[in-house]
C-alpha cells in the first residue's frame, strides 16, 4: 500500500467552533459599523431635507431675524438682507456660493445620493444579518 496517500488530519471539533466564533465576532464588528454608518446617513438626510425646505421657502425668510447656527450648539441673531443666494458646502471643507435655484438642485441630487447610500447600507446589513444567524446556528449544532 506504499501508492496510498495519507490522510489529512482531521480537524478537531473546537477549531471549527472557534472559528465560527471568530467570524461571528467579525460579522458583529461589521453590523455595529454598518449601524453607525446607517445613523450618520440618517443625520445627514434629515439635515439635507431641512435645507430644502428651508430653500424652498427662501422668499419667507428675506428680510426676517433668525438664529444662525455657529456650532457647538451656539447661535447668533442674524438677519437675511439678500437670499438670492446661499453658500453650500461641496465637500472637504469648502463652500460654494450658488443661486437658490443651483442650490435647490445640488440638495436634491445630494438627497437622492444618501437615499442610495442608505438603500445600499441597508440592504448589506440586512446580509450580515442573516449570515449571523446562520451563524449562530452552526455554532450552537457544534456546540452540542
Amino acid at each position: 500500500m506504499a501508492d496510498a496517500k495519507p490522510r489529512e488530519p482531521q480537524r478537531p471539533m473546537a477549531s471549527t467552533l472557534e472559528e465560527f466564533r471568530y467570524l461571528q465576532q467579525v460579522y458583529q464588528n461589521q453590523y455595529m459599523a454598518l449601524t453607525q454608518e446607517l445613523s450618520g446617513s440618517a443625520d445627514r438626510l434629515r439635515e439635507l431635507d431641512a435645507a430644502q425646505k428651508t430653500l424652498e421657502n427662501m422668499d419667507s425668510v428675506k428680510e426676517k431675524d433668525t438664529l444662525v447656527s455657529i456650532g457647538y450648539g451656539t447661535y447668533v441673531n442674524s438677519r437675511i438682507t439678500n437670499g438670492d443666494t446661499v453658500l453650500v458646502s461641496v465637500g472637504a471643507g469648502y463652500m460654494v456660493e450658488k443661486k437658490v435655484d443651483e442650490a435647490k438642485a445640488y440638495i436634491s441630487s445630494a438627497l437622492d445620493q444618501e437615499t442610495t447610500s442608505i438603500n445600499k447600507l441597508n440592504k448589506a446589513k440586512k446580509e450580515l444579518e442573516s449570515a449571523l444567524i446562520e451563524i449562530a446556528y452552526k455554532i450552537d449544532e457544534l456546540s452540542h
